[in-house]
């Protein structure tokens, strides 16, 4: 009788320390066959300051979605478990907004978690190259949906001008220009000038611009080959530009 208790008790054992062996090897391997991503999956940073041309150059043409407002683009891409959708201008190109979040959308970013999302674009809390604006849950509390990464506003040169061919020396231009949505200063004016005329200034990102002229008055005939040219420039380039003839009005705008 003894030795079938001790017989038992040895086979409780070896069974016992089997169990143990068995969940420590199922604990310790337990993300063994799930495929990690390795480093991250888009630098942001670098990325801020371009045009969506030389986004879709780096990250490949994405995905088209439907425009958030008139005039603009969205498109984005997935990587790693992770999706990242751009906003941007069409006319300039210029990208006004990032969003990172997880590609399953019935999941959320826990409070303790938002570092390792931002790990995932090489994003930092503090960076003065842009904000970061994170999207609440609605229901949890604590919870989000995913980040915002919105560009820090930057500053461009900006020259109007006004340029006339064929106009003789006596010919006056009516012009009249408009600023809206700078920061800074907003200027409008208007008058007389004689051709070429032109007005700097500074104006960062969003800013919009518009130039008008019109031959005005001459004590002779204007030539029928007379020509009046507006052009806006930003950072040394000539973004915008129009050419009438004589009697009509030359006009061209921009958005930052």
């Amino acid at each position: 009788m003894t030795k079938k208790i001790l017989r038992k008790q040895i086979v409780c054992r070896t069974r016992l320390k089997l169990f143990y062996v068995s969940l420590y090897i199922a604990l310790s391997c337990s993300g063994c066959n799930r495929s990690r991503p390795i480093g991250p999956a888009f630098d942001v940073p670098s990325l801020i300051g371009s045009k969506i041309s030389a986004v879709t150059n780096r990250l490949g043409p994405g995905q088209e979605l439907p425009a958030a407002s008139e005039g603009s683009g969205r498109r984005q891409w997935r990587k790693q478990g992770h999706v990242l959708r751009l906003d941007y201008r069409q006319r300039s190109e210029r990208v006004t907004a990032f969003r990172l979040s997880l590609d399953d959308s019935q999941k959320t970013i826990k409070e303790d978690e938002k570092n390792e999302l931002l790990s995932v674009a090489l994003l930092q809390e503090s960076d003065a190259r842009y904000n970061l604006e994170w999207e609440e849950d609605p229901d949890l509390v604590e919870r989000y949906r995913g980040v915002q990464v919105v560009p820090a506003p930057r500053q461009h040169k900006v020259t109007l001008r006004v340029t006339g061919q064929n106009l003789g020396a006596r010919t006056l231009l009516q012009f009249g220009f408009r600023v809206t949505g700078n920061s800074g200063e907003n200027p409008a004016e208007g008058g007389l000038t004689i051709a070429p005329w032109d007005y700097e200034f500074q104006a960062q990102d969003g800013t919009q611009l518009k130039l008008e002229a019109t031959p005005h008055y001459s004590r002779t005939a204007i030539p029928i080959d007379a020509r009046v040219t507006v052009q806006i420039e930003v950072d040394g380039k000539v973004v915008s530009e129009q050419t009438a003839s004589a009697g009509g009005v030359s006009s061209c705008d921009w958005e930052l």
